[in-house]
């Protein structure tokens, strides 16, 4: 058996925190039970951004018990003006992003406090270039280990314009505990 001293052990150390870090997971503690969708409120806002990317944010209230939002949302919905339900396909939000959008702790919800989901979206696909652009929804149903959350549309720049437009490249964050909490 090989014995370490203690520099090699500290650098192990080191480069395990470094690993770990850098991730920016919420930590896997969790505070009550895993949420329920019939405890719970959400609506999204935005979109907020510039450049080749809009960000919508995805805001969730708890109404009862404490409870936590573990991990991913397991699927992303959007509800057309017609009422027809369309699967958005999503990719991970890249760490970059993770770290300058959310906060990176765990989603674990009291009553006064929120978790976030965040959706950056492409906006410089031929999709999105069209007058009337694709992929717009009046709503999103968000998937979540215990069923599926219904997230009403909250407010945009435009007060007439109510509806998320997501053409194209949608990443998707985990869940997190909301900036104002």
């Amino acid at each position: 058996m090989a014995r370490l001293d203690w520099k090699s052990t500290a650098e192990c150390v080191l480069v395990a925190v470094l690993a770990v870090g850098c991730v920016n997971h919420p930590s896997s503690e969790r505070a009550g039970g895993v949420c329920r969708p019939q405890q719970l409120n959400a609506e999204v806002s935005g979109p907020g951004g510039t450049g080749g990317s809009a960000e919508y944010r995805i805001t969730i209230h708890n109404q009862g018990e404490v409870c936590s939002l573990p991990g991913t949302p397991t699927m992303l919905d959007g509800v057309e003006l017609s009422g027809r339900v369309v699967r958005v396909s999503t990719t991970p939000l890249s760490p970059d992003w993770i770290a300058a959008t959310t906060t990176g702790k765990a989603a674990n919800l009291t009553r006064a406090a929120s978790a976030d989901v965040v959706l950056l979206t492409g906006i410089a696909c031929p999709a999105a270039q069209g007058a009337a652009p694709s992929r717009t929804f009046q709503s999103l149903r968000l998937g979540m280990e215990t069923g599926v959350l219904d997230v009403a549309f909250g407010q945009g720049p435009e007060p007439a314009d109510s509806t998320v437009s997501l053409p194209c490249d949608v990443a998707m964050s985990r869940f997190y505990a909301s900036q104002t909490n």
